[in-house]
């Protein structure tokens, strides 16, 4: 493609549900209780919204941010709190839904586990 120079383009793709009370951190919560776990929750993935959403990457690259999120009904509520939570650099993420696993998905994820680097969003 004319322009497209993919050696000056980088993706940061984020994996992290939306943080909604008793659906998150819920072995955390077992510990504490389902309001801290979802707090908790909120500051992990906040603080990578904000780690990330600024100039982290040096050198002149086009950055697309990305959260894969799920489950997908939670868009505009995952939109609505990263506005007000992270109001510096949430409009540099775009939201993407990941899609519903099918039986042949689980399959093949189950003959690579343990083979892939994973990103959470656990606090750095």
């Amino acid at each position: 493609m004319a322009g497209n120079n993919s050696a000056n383009f980088c993706t940061i793709i984020l994996v992290a549900k939306f943080p909604r009370i008793g659906k998150c951190k819920t072995r955390l919560a077992k510990q504490t209780d389902n309001d801290f776990a979802q707090k908790f929750a909120k500051a992990c993935i906040g603080d990578l919204v904000d780690k990330f959403g600024n100039d982290f990457v040096s050198g002149n690259y086009k950055v697309k941010r990305v959260i894969l999120f799920a489950p997908g009904t939670d868009k505009d509520d995952y939109r609505k709190w990263l506005e007000e939570e992270c109001p510096e650099t949430s409009s540099n993420w775009d939201l993407l839904p990941m899609k519903e696993p099918t039986e042949k998905d689980a399959a093949i994820g189950a003959l690579g586990a343990g083979k892939a680097i994973q990103f959470t969003s656990g606090c750095i």
